[in-house]
């Protein structure tokens, strides 16, 4: 009947007793995106919330969807691992029996795979036979010797079809497009945003975000199932704007870093138990975990983020920024009064988002924290858009990555503006406002109306953001 509501009090290393006394049975770690300890209670875990160690259903929850996430496995690793971890387990005979099953198998496997592809030293080509699909897409000249006319064309031959295929080699190569004003489209040739319908996609320039046309509207804003700083229920109204359809994607930032030489450095890096560590030589580029860049841009501050906002700003014209609190929960709802917005559709979460789910369980070692009994194909980040879109065509507002937002950290919304705006007076200015989850999230902490905090200088790798456009 108690929650302990001030989340740095928790500074040192403390111990749970075990009923009736005796040794500590937990540790409470520090969590969060700052590190500090985030006591807030299972149904609103913060990112990386963490409760090392735990009681015997804990342990046993976590055998048993390990188990389940390898039960249908035909890798030895799998159930290697299992022993490994739990080498009493309730499962131990099952196991050991599958890694008995499979080693026979295997045994009775090889003198059939290594008598049923005989020739495959004739199939594969010598290193020193011509290739065959340029023997192919070259034309039979008319001089005698074949090989030379496909592998060692004279400089000097009046050959023109090898002058028309072989371009001058003195021939400077296209400069590679590089991000800057140039590639923005004239104000002339782009339709007015404002015109557009709700719904309409559309992007300033060959490099910006993709944005989504979100429509204006009314809605109940925070959430009576929550936390306290999710209340009082309060009703925003908003004007039409315009939301990035993904969040910025780390190839969309790095065009942002060549074109203006901006730096950022240190990252709070996510370790196998769940545990965040400042890495002072982390950043985006490196964030403990391997990207492509259609994935977010991870290890971005709030100041990051707010840079990137401005440089936009200047290259198109437009009026960009971080969407505000009541902006970012207005777009995730897309017009639903559930707790996510895909509560009532066909389909598991791991259809909609990315978050804590057996892909996490079994790509990191060790996680302690409670996941869906479903997978999403990803460990950690995933490239964006890869999950359903709400009701707006937003995707990824719940899960992938925490979002930052304008607003400033305020204990509830008692006096939030009612026009949807920014709140930036009478809070905490030096921790802004993170919303949506991402892929270490609890299920029960992914939800529309869930807040989190922190400071405003410091990324983590579970960290990013999405930008949101004026329409005029």
């Amino acid at each position: 009947r108690q929650r302990p509501h001030e989340y740095g009090s928790l500074l040192r290393e403390h111990y749970l007793s075990v009923s009736g006394g005796g040794e500590p049975a937990a540790a409470v770690e520090p969590a969060g995106p700052t590190g500090a300890a985030a006591a807030r209670g299972p149904a609103e875990a913060g990112p990386a919330a963490v409760i090392a160690g735990g009681s015997s259903a804990v342990l046993a929850q976590q055998e048993t969807v390990f188990w389940q996430s390898i039960v249908d496995s035909t890798s030895r690793a799998d159930f290697e691992a299992y022993l490994a971890r739990w080498p009493a387990g309730v499962y131990a005979p099952l196991a050991q029996g599958r890694l008995a099953a499979l080693e026979a198998a295997a045994g009775r496997a090889a003198p059939v795979s290594a008598s049923a592809a005989p020739d495959a030293p004739r199939v594969v080509p010598p290193p020193a036979a011509p290739d065959p699909p340029r023997a192919e897409s070259v034309p039979p000249p008319a001089i005698p010797d074949p090989p030379r006319v496909e592998f060692i064309p004279p400089p000097a031959a009046p050959d023109p079809p090898r002058v028309e295929s072989v371009p001058p080699p003195a021939e400077p190569a296209p400069p590679p497009a590089a991000p800057d004003p140039p590639r923005v489209e004239p104000a002339a040739a782009r339709p007015d945003p404002a015109t557009l319908a709700p719904g309409a996609r559309f992007r300033d320039c060959d490099g910006c975000p993709e944005l989504v046309v979100v429509p204006a509207g009314t809605f109940r804003m925070g959430s009576t199932r929550g936390q306290a700083d999710e209340t009082p229920v309060h009703e925003a109204r908003l004007d039409a704007f315009a939301l990035g359809r993904f969040e910025v994607t780390r190839g969309e930032f790095q065009a942002f870093v060549i074109a203006t030489g901006h730096e950022s450095a240190g990252c709070s890096l996510v370790d196998g138990g769940g545990r965040l560590d400042w890495n002072r030589g982390a950043s985006w580029r490196r964030p403990g975990f391997e990207q492509e860049d259609d994935h977010p841009a991870v290890c971005v501050s709030w100041a990051d983020a707010q840079a990137y906002v401005r440089w936009l700003s200047a290259e198109t014209g437009a009026r960009y920024g971080l969407p505000s609190e009541a902006e970012w929960e207005y777009g995730a709802r897309a017009n639903t009064a559930g707790e996510r917005y895909w509560d009532g559709a066909s389909g598991p979460q791991c259809d909609y988002a990315n978050a804590g789910d057996r892909a996490l369980l079994r790509g990191v070692g060790g996680w302690p924290l409670p996941v869906v009994n479903c997978a999403d194909g990803a460990a950690r980040t995933a490239p964006v858009g890869s999950y359903g879109a709400n009701g707006f065509g937003l995707h990824d507002v719940l899960g992938n990555v925490w979002e930052w937002t304008a607003d400033c950290w305020h204990d509830d919304y008692r006096g939030a503006p009612a026009d949807g705006s920014a709140w930036t007076r009478r809070g905490d200015c030096d921790r802004r406002v993170l919303r949506g989850g991402s892929w270490e999230t609890v299920p029960a902490g992914l939800r529309s109306a869930n807040r989190y905090r922190n400071d405003d200088n410091r990324g983590a790798a579970m960290v990013g953001f999405r930008v949101a456009r004026a329409l005029r």
